[in-house]
């Protein structure tokens, strides 16, 4: 029986990476150059299940005004119990259907327990 292929509405976007080297612990901006940002106004079709497929979260910025948004993985299969946080890598696209005049940090970064514990001390 054949699966059926669900596709949703997305924007390449570039990815922008930390010139000290990879932080993202094996993070999906750490592997491509370029992701697909899940957008109502996006040009592609890109498979649901597509690792490159991010999307925007937005918080409330505590102890400021305003709000804190940046970018996560929708599917990744290497997630660990621990994440996400940021591995210093962040995405835009010049194209006006980005929905900020700025780059936006990516959340990609996961560990494991143990390596939580070992990193925190």
């Amino acid at each position: 029986m054949d699966k059926i292929k669900i596709t949703v509405k997305a924007l390449p976007v570039n990815v922008y990476r930390w010139t000290l080297g990879d932080c993202t612990n094996g993070g999906v901006s750490g592997r491509y150059d370029s992701l697909y940002l899940l957008c109502e106004e996006g040009w592609l079709d890109v498979d649901i299940n597509d690792p490159r497929l991010i999307r925007i979260i937005t918080k409330p910025n505590i102890g400021k005004d305003g709000t804190y948004s940046y970018v996560e993985p929708m599917n990744d299969p290497d997630k660990k119990e621990i994440g996400y946080m940021s591995g210093g890598n962040f995405v835009y696209s010049c194209d006006s259907r980005f929905p900020f005049d700025y780059p936006l940090p990516v959340h990609d970064r996961s560990e494991t327990q143990e390596q939580y514990d070992a990193l925190s001390r």
